[in-house]
């Protein structure tokens, strides 16, 4: 006569507690990394945005720079959100190409170079 079980043993559900915590201590930083990477491509697409914007507007207006906030005036560009908290407002836009940096809360500066 076969004798059923009717619950788990404590050692298996300890040996599935430690499983779960171990595909959680993988799974977690991956999770985080792949967060960084998704944000840092959409902030590069908006600077690609606003360049491209400043880019078409220096060459009608024949001018070497252009600030953020009058491709807004000019209606060049809609107004770009933030995705981390980063800002803006106080980039200019070179005719001789530059570097942004980003300031974001929390995280390490975003450089871009156009």
């Amino acid at each position: 006569m076969k004798k059923f079980r009717k619950a788990f043993s404590i050692i298996e559900i300890i040996l599935t507690f430690i499983i779960v915590g171990l595909l959680a201590v993988v799974f977690i930083p991956a999770t985080a990394r792949v967060k960084i990477k998704v944000r840092n491509n959409l902030i590069n697409e908006q600077l690609v945005k606003i360049v491209e914007a400043g880019n078409s507007y220096m060459t009608e207006r024949n001018v070497q720079q252009v600030a953020y906030t009058t491709l807004l005036n000019e209606k060049r560009i809609n107004d770009i959100h933030s995705i981390a908290g980063e800002k803006y407002d106080n980039l200019i836009i070179k005719k001789s190409g530059g570097t942004f940096t980003l300031d974001i809360p929390n995280a390490k500066p975003y450089e871009y170079k156009y």
